[in-house]
């Protein structure tokens, strides 16, 4: 069939579809382009040529996609819809727009078959742009008028698009249209009417991600945006997929899951669709979250395409800044915070955000306070990891130490106003502070457990110590745990003398001061089947005299992030899935107990007690546990790379195939263990004793014995070769730790003679009560160090690393401390007048009862430090 061609129009190219008619009655075309100009967007318009006779097509509906089964009615948004439809001279284009997965497809489609039913419009098309071009979808809504369209003759040249509207206007009766997955303006300017005021026979609907800015079209737009489900029509879906009688017997871990996932309703339909397969638990999806695993299979699912198209025009500062959005995590977030981890000019970066905010990628929520939806953080980390792996790193580490600086920001304007701020008596320290706490720092929990996230995976130790050195969040005193399965979700928070012991005759559960959200998960569930999420918070005391058969150990899942255990104790029980990063609890008792796979990240056990426990492949990495006992128990594959065993007595312990390298195991004692087939290259065993120590295929590379005491004839070893090195090794006097020689004359230690040991390496080494005069400990590493009682009068410090350090009851008189690294460290109860501070770093030291005289502290950092009853009198 020859096609005849369309007139050509001055200063327009015009390349003419081709329309040929197949012996089996179909159409083929091929689509021309018009490239004209309408406004500021450039349009791919389409032309045809007609043979035939004329004929006058008629519309058949189009019917929407079918809706999911359960469909939760969305009352707000279909009124709103609804409303506008139902009008005769509304607006003729409606755009329903928000980001993928909120259900705008379902939403438009419902209201459609409403009004189509109530004969509010006599006919119904819905078209999908998903995939095809526009002039792919004119042509396809043209065939379903009427097969034959093609035959009729219109004038030569007509646009494409006049011929669908001339159609639409020519039926009988009001047209509602749906043209659904617009990706941009331009593809929607090629679609709408020449002619946009005729609203009473036609009415159109476009679904979008984002707003779309239509020029000609300004006063003629209705918007409707799309956001997530509210908390009660998400339990609806849930329930209508899960069963009403399965979401009841879950509903707090379900409302938890729904929670995380935003109430978006695709991420639920999917989650949903996966617990009812059987695939996975309630409790096992949630805790699959809160790990953060599984989010990037479900955000795959949703379409990110169109965000593409809404920031390919952004500026490069701005899609910079757009990328940063994933790197705080859930939740909403202060200007402040995003202009921390950009490293820009806060008055800079608040234009851009205005730009992203115009386009719908990030809403403000508060003052100077934004929230970006679950997919575009998704869409924001793509982008992100576009860039090289060092600015990824750079903007989590901006986050940790922003997030640092807060928190003890708030901590030194709490300690401020202590005294002015005192309740009653009643009320614990602790409790207080928690309580004031919680309303500060709260809305930046999300990013506070992004920054630990990151801290544990790049193994940076010092960091999450310092965030478990503040007062915390959460406060449970006298927690007391028998014959429960209790998992739990804490960060930045204390436990306060808690006792877990195996169930014995009868089940208890009893805690008094609670504060701070958290979350709990109970099994079996309190009397009355009260959910964790309503236990009160002045605290349970719950007593069951029944003795059900069945678990025969309390069972306690910890996940602690910057938390503090004081005076714990644990016996005959499980810390099944524990995951403790920046824990602080010295003085720990563990009595049989089973830990195996537990993880210790950065935690400090100093003074701890491990007795006959199970710690098979537990990791302690960047742990101190100095002057631990580890009496029995097995260890074998234990991941205790890093670790600090300094002057810990080790007996008994099965410690085979343990990764100790570079473990720090100075003046340790070890006595009867097994250390077959352990690694412990470079690890530091100087002035340490081995007795009775099994080393059969052990790694020793590169180990330090320098004063080491063995005793040869009880060490069990396979490599003669071993027996020398060891020997050589220890007989280095060059190689002898300073410590060590000092130690063994403590004598000549007192008077007033001038010690030096600038630059020494004193890490955990014991001074207690001894006189040191006009000592020299500039640049000296004395982390961790024992001085309590000491007497460093006139000693000079400057310069020296003393984080953690105990001071308690030392005389400092005349000290100087310039520079010095005192973060952490313990100065209770110090006699400090003279001192010279400049410079020093005192952040998160505790200093109460200090006598701190005509101390000098001009640039010096307090931050976070607990100066409680200091004497800072100036005399």
């Amino acid at each position: 069939m020859q096609n005849s061609s369309p007139d050509e129009k001055p200063g327009n190219q015009n390349r003419t579809s081709r329309i040929d008619v197949n012996q089996s009655g179909g159409v083929n075309f091929g689509a021309g382009n018009y490239v004209g100009q309408t406004g500021d967007i450039h349009s791919t318009v389409y032309h045809y040529n007609y043979v035939g006779v004329n004929r006058s097509p008629s519309i058949r509906t189009i019917s929407p996609p079918a809706l999911p089964d359960p469909y939760i009615n969305r009352p707000d948004l279909e009124k709103r819809l609804e409303e506008e439809l139902r009008q005769q001279d509304g607006s003729p284009l409606t755009l329903v727009y928000g980001l993928s997965g909120g259900g705008k497809s379902t939403l438009v489609a419902q209201v459609a078959r409403n009004l189509y039913e109530e004969n509010v419009y006599s006919h119904l098309l819905w078209g999908s742009l998903d995939g095809r071009a526009p002039g792919d979808l004119l042509y396809s809504l043209l065939s379903r008028f009427d097969p034959e369209w093609w035959q009729s003759a219109p004038p030569p040249g007509q646009l494409l698009r006049d011929l669908f509207w001339s159609i639409v206007a020519s039926n009988e009766g009001r047209t509602l249209v749906v043209f659904d997955h617009v990706r941009d303006a331009q593809q929607l300017v090629e679609l709408l009417p020449s002619d946009p005021g005729m609203a009473g026979v036609y009415r159109i609907v476009a679904i979008s991600i984002h707003r779309l800015n239509l020029p000609g079209w300004d006063g003629k737009t209705h918007p409707v945006e799309v956001r997530a489900m509210k908390a009660e029509q998400a339990q609806q879906l849930l329930a209508g997929i899960l069963g009403l009688e399965r979401y009841e017997l879950y509903a707090h871990t379900l409302d938890t899951i729904a929670q995380r996932l935003e109430y978006v309703p695709q991420l639920l339909i999917m989650a949903a669709r996966d617990m009812q397969s059987g695939a996975t638990s309630p409790a096992w999806y949630e805790q699959m979250l809160q790990r953060q695993e599984g989010k990037e299979r479900l955000l795959s699912g949703i379409s990110a395409r169109g965000l593409e198209f809404v920031v390919r025009d952004l500026t490069p500062d701005q899609r910079f800044l757009l990328s940063l959005i994933g790197v705080p995590g859930e939740g909403d977030w202060s200007d402040a915070m995003l202009a921390s981890i950009a490293f820009r000019r806060l008055e800079d970066m608040r234009r851009d955000l205005e730009v992203l905010a115009a386009r719908g990628m990030i809403q403000k929520v508060g003052q100077e306070r934004y929230r970006a939806n679950m997919l575009v953080r998704y869409f924001a980390q793509a982008l992100l990891r576009q860039q090289p792996a060092y600015v990824e790193q750079a903007a989590a580490a901006l986050l940790a130490h922003y997030c640092l600086d807060l928190v003890h920001e708030h901590v030194a304007a709490l300690q401020e106003s202590h005294a002015e701020e005192r309740r009653a008596a009643s009320e614990s320290d602790a409790s207080r502070l928690a309580r004031q706490l919680q309303r500060w720092i709260e809305p930046e929990l999300p990013h506070i457990r992004a920054a630990l996230q990151y801290a544990a995976h790049e193994e940076q130790w010092d960091l999450l110590l310092h965030f478990g050195r503040a007062p915390h969040l959460n406060v449970l005193e006298r927690l007391v745990v028998a014959g429960y399965e209790i998992r739990a979700v804490f960060t930045l928070t204390t436990l306060i003398e808690p006792v877990i012991w195996r169930r014995g005759k009868a089940r208890c559960l009893r805690y008094e001061v609670f504060t701070g959200n958290a979350d709990w998960s109970i099994s079996p569930p309190l009397e009355g089947g009260a959910p964790a999420s309503t236990l009160p918070p002045g605290g349970v005391n719950v007593i069951d005299d029944n003795d059900p058969a069945g678990v025969q150990k309390c069972e306690l899942s910890l996940d602690l992030a910057a938390g503090r255990i004081v005076a714990g104790t644990f016996v005959g029980m499980s810390l099944i899935d524990s995951v403790w990063r920046g824990v602080e609890a010295p003085v720990l008792i563990l009595n049989d107990v089973d830990i195996v796979g537990a993880r210790f990240l950065a935690c400090d056990l100093r003074n701890s007690v491990l007795v006959d426990c199970d710690a098979r492949h537990i990791t302690m990495l960047g742990t101190n546990a100095s002057f631990t006992l580890l009496k029995g128990g097995r260890y074998n594959g234990a991941q205790l790379r890093g670790i600090n065993l300094s002057g810990a007595v080790i007996e008994g312990a099965d410690l085979r195939g343990a990764d100790l390298r570079g473990a720090r195991l100075v003046q340790a004692r070890l006595r009867n263990a097994d250390l077959r087939d352990a690694t412990l290259e470079g690890a530091d065993l100087r002035g340490a004793e081995l007795r009775d120590v099994k080393l059969n295929g052990c790694n020793l590379h590169n180990v330090r014995w320098a004063g080491a005491h063995i005793e040869l004839k009880t060490l069990a070893t396979d490599s003669p070769a071993i027996l020398k090195d060891i020997e050589r090794s220890r007989s280095r006097a060059d190689d002898a730790e300073p410590e060590l020689r000092l130690k063994s004359r403590p004598a000549t230690l007192d008077g007033d003679k001038v010690w030096t040991l600038a630059h020494y390496d004193l890490r955990a080494f014991q001074l207690q009560h001894a006189p040191l005069t006009h000592v020299d400990l500039h640049g000296a590493d004395l982390r961790t160090a024992d001085l309590h009682h000491a007497r460093l009068i006139q000693a000079d410090l400057h310069d020296a690393q003393a984080r953690g350090a105990d001071f308690s009851s030392a005389e400092l008189t005349g000290a100087m401390l310039q520079h010095a690294d005192l973060r952490a460290a313990m100065f209770t109860d110090v006699q400090a007048q003279g001192i010279n501070a400049e410079g020093a770093l005192f952040r998160g030291a505790w200093m109460q009862r200090t006598r701190l005289q005509r101390a000098r502290f001009a640039s010096a950092s307090l931050r976070g430090a607990d100066l409680q009853d200091a004497d800072l009198e100036r005399r």
